[in-house]
């Protein structure tokens, strides 16, 4: 966090295309003459820094987001975020039925996905002392019975 002022602007469609041709520069100069119509009477500061993104060209985005079509409900993205097997998981905004098309929900499906990795290797860890504590006990068991025993590896 910076403590300063942040603004940030959203554009879509064949305007958000149309603007991804221009410079950084040019757009924010674009935005802040947006700013200076709506608030007339105030001295729009320019800013310290601009990040500009341009979603269409991003290799990975390629301007997409998701959003709940017709018909569909949170129960939708409940589902996208399931794990397979407590093998393969997914995170993204697409799996956050709180905060979908958002950072916030991509960010936070990515701790989700976190704790629920860690948690099931922590599952997996106690299961495995778990196991070796009951062979331990079994090995005891006959030891003291006398029986013959094979030896392993625990």
């Amino acid at each position: 966090m910076t403590n300063m002022p942040v603004l940030m602007s959203f554009t879509s469609g064949q305007a958000a295309l149309d603007m991804e041709q221009e410079s950084d520069e040019e757009i924010v100069r674009r935005k802040l003459k947006v700013l200076q119509r709506i608030f007339k009477n105030v001295d729009i500061p320019t800013p310290c820094e601009a990040v500009v993104t341009r979603w269409s060209q991003d290799p990975f985005a390629k301007g997409t987001y998701s959003f709940v079509a017709q018909g569909a409900n949170g129960l939708h993205y409940d589902k996208m975020s399931e794990s397979v097997n407590n093998v393969l998981y997914f995170a993204g905004e697409a799996t956050c039925r709180e905060y979908p098309s958002s950072i916030e929900g991509a960010y936070l499906s990515g701790l989700r996905v976190a704790s629920e990795m860690s948690m099931h290797m922590i599952e997996e860890s106690r299961m495995s002392v778990l196991a070796v504590k009951a062979v331990k006990a079994k090995r005891r068991s006959l030891r003291n019975s006398g029986a013959a025993m094979l030896v392993d590896s625990i």
